[in-house]
């Protein structure tokens, strides 16, 4: 029975149409911020490698110390595997992006069958996410207070039918 109430949860193509549009602008208006400050990165990480070169070479020259070489090295050092870990999550962010999205408008259209094929405590966690408050069931039939807002909204339609 509640798996038939799910299924009352369907979009309209049109509502799925520019639900995707709607993310896929985000993503790319993301994406371009992403580029550019995937860029900044790279030439931050360009410019320490020069610094610590450059103090490779005084070091091996004699003007500076072995304590300061050995406290500004690590510094260096630091500040460039931290831009290096920036670096990468600018890298993986793009397919990751894409592969969610395409997840959930999946798991939007066929919420039922989801549903139906999930594992108890990934069935609690999608009822979680669906109804906010406290979801009573009791005998053949369910109670709550209140459905997610945001669903609501994409489903609006559906129900207004």
């Amino acid at each position: 029975m509640f798996k038939e109430y799910l299924q009352t949860f369907q979009p309209t193509g049109e509502v799925v149409d520019l639900f995707t549009h709607v993310l896929d602008d985000i993503f790319n208006t993301n994406d371009v911020d992403r580029r550019g400050r995937k860029k900044q990165v790279e030439a931050k990480i360009e410019d320490l490698k020069g610094r610590i070169n450059t103090m490779d070479y005084k070091y091996a020259d004699g003007g500076i110390s072995d304590e300061n070489y050995s406290r500004i090295i690590a510094k260096l050092n630091n500040d460039l595997n931290e831009l290096v870990m920036q670096h990468a999550t600018f890298a993986k962010a793009s397919p990751d992006l894409n592969k969610y999205m395409n997840y959930s408008i999946g798991l939007l259209q066929n919420v039922s069958e989801y549903y139906a094929s999930a594992a108890a405590n990934t069935k609690h966690k999608l009822v979680g996410v669906i109804f906010p408050e406290k979801l009573t069931f009791k005998e053949k039939w369910y109670y709550t207070t209140k459905i997610n807002e945001l669903l609501m909204l994409i489903l609006n339609s559906s129900f207004s039918d």
